[in-house]
């Protein structure tokens, strides 16, 4: 009986530190990765159609996520973080989120989270992309070819690498390091 008892404590434990932390990020290796990037139009925040083409000659980052998900809240801030530093300097975050739209604007507001947040109640965009875990966050080339994708809580530092790579990065004149 103690061993029973001290199983399933463990086992409490387990998903207690993997649901705060998320899972191990990882880049997936999906057949996406080279392709063009599955087109969509969604509504954002404030009702106003976002079609990705309009995106099209900038480097796109897409955050796949819910109020929810204990590794999207870790990561949002980091989002949040890249969005305010490279806002009209050749990146577009865009975030995607299936639940409902008053609910999410609400949770923006109270975040603080500026970045154009776009709803998908019929998950249409995250079928489309492929989302089988949140978060999932997409890095689309200017030419509108998907570069990245990364499945779990993923580090603004790697974020970081991977846009400069994209030729997202701060010019001398306005590095805050």
């Amino acid at each position: 009986m103690i061993l029973r008892h001290k199983l399933l404590l463990i086992s409490i434990l387990t998903i207690s530190v993997i649901g705060m932390n998320g899972c191990t990020p990882s880049q997936d290796d999906s057949a996406m990765i080279g392709q063009p990037a599955p087109g969509f139009t969604l509504p954002d925040l404030a009702g106003n159609e976002f079609g990705l083409e309009q995106a099209r000659g900038n480097v796109v980052l897409i955050d796949f996520w819910a109020t929810w998900c204990p590794p999207c809240l870790r990561a949002l801030p980091h989002i949040q973080a890249i969005h305010a530093r490279f806002e009209g300097k050749g990146l577009i975050v865009l975030g995607i989120n299936n639940e409902d739209p008053a609910k999410v604007s609400q949770f923006a507001t109270e975040k603080g989270l500026t970045f154009r947040t776009l709803s998908d109640p019929s998950g249409g965009a995250f079928d489309a992309y492929g989302v089988e875990g949140i978060p999932t966050t997409v890095l689309i080339d200017a030419e509108g070819v998907v570069r990245r994708v990364y499945v779990g809580y993923t580090a603004e530092e790697e974020l970081l690498s991977a846009l400069a790579e994209l030729g997202v990065a701060d010019t001398p004149a306005d590095s805050h390091e």
